[in-house]
């Protein structure tokens, strides 16, 4: 790998920018630095690793620290080292430059927090435009660092580690109104479990994997925010639905539950004798209908039996 350096009889020298990274450089950052403005044209990562007795995979990512402060940079020959000033202070993300992520990570004791949960957490050392987008939602949002922090926890949970994923998640939370930590829990299990609701009305109709409907979606959150449906009373809605229309269909159900939530019912049970006494006054009120043709048969003249007429199964 191939860089510039001025060195003069032994003496190499060192941009001062590096200062501005020593209190949030690792022991070894520190000495890749040095070794590699003294190496000169003849640094490379086997060699590094050899002289300063460390692993090639603890050498790049030592590398990689020193490549989001911007001082290096890889081209197509190696590492090259930035000696203009001006590099420093380059745009990096959201319209923060690399000095100000520098001097954020330096001064502010929150944020330096949020970047080393980053890094611990994602398992991978933030560069200059990855520490932009956490400051980003720290400074620009004004998000509170246990906010920022719960939903990187979050969202690594879920297997979701890049900074722009994490970035996009904070700022819908944000946009909720979401604002200390006990309402990120709070709407964190919300989701949670709007997720195994959904997933239990599937289980039910038989949905399998496919995707709600933005309607559909809508009753199934009134099932659960709203009205509170157990699964036991949604089981019952199908086999109604099933029952009456022969297909499933949400909305056919959704009736079926606005009609039992209305009458406050809340178990299977109650559904379930509140059927029972529907069936009973519909069957009375055909048989009171039968009843009276027959009664205006007879005083119509008519001596038989209103039922005769037709031919029984």
């Amino acid at each position: 790998m191939m860089f510039s350096n001025k060195e003069v009889d032994g003496v190499f020298v060192m941009p001062k920018s590096v200062l501005s990274y020593m209190n949030n450089a690792k022991k070894v950052e520190l000495r890749l630095i040095m070794y590699i403005f003294a190496e000169g044209d003849g640094f490379s990562v086997k060699d590094a690793a050899s002289d300063l007795g460390e692993s090639e995979d603890m050498i790049n990512s030592a590398l990689a620290f020193w490549r989001g402060t911007g001082i290096i940079t890889e081209t197509k020959e190696g590492v090259k080292i930035k000696k203009q000033v001006t590099s420093q202070v380059k745009r990096v993300d959201e319209g923060y430059s690399t000095l100000d992520v520098a001097n954020a990570t330096m001064n502010d004791d929150e944020f330096r927090q949020i970047v080393k949960f980053a890094e611990k957490t994602l398992g991978d050392l933030p560069n200059a435009s990855k520490q932009a987008q956490l400051y980003y939602l720290y400074d620009n949002l004004g998000m509170q660092s246990d906010v920022i922090m719960g939903i990187i926890a979050h969202c690594a949970a879920m297997g979701k580690t890049r900074y722009d994923y994490i970035k996009k998640t904070a700022e819908g939370i944000h946009n909720d109104g979401v604002v200390t930590y006990k309402e990120l829990e709070c709407y964190i299990k919300a989701k949670e479990d709007s997720k195994q609701f959904e997933a239990v009305v599937k289980r039910i109709i038989g949905a399998g994997e496919r995707a709600f409907t933005k309607s559909e979606k809508a009753l199934v959150e009134k099932w659960e925010r709203e009205w509170e449906i157990g699964e036991e009373l949604l089981y019952l809605a199908y086999e109604r639905t099933i029952t009456l229309i022969s297909k499933p269909s949400l909305p056919y159900m959704s009736k079926i539950l606005e009609g039992w939530y209305k009458e406050g019912i809340k178990t299977a049970e109650d559904a379930e004798k509140m059927i029972s006494s529907q069936t009973q006054k519909t069957r009375k009120a055909l048989e009171d209908e039968k009843t009276l043709k027959a009664e205006k048969a007879k005083k119509a003249g008519f001596d038989f039996d209103f039922e005769d007429i037709f031919e029984k199964p």
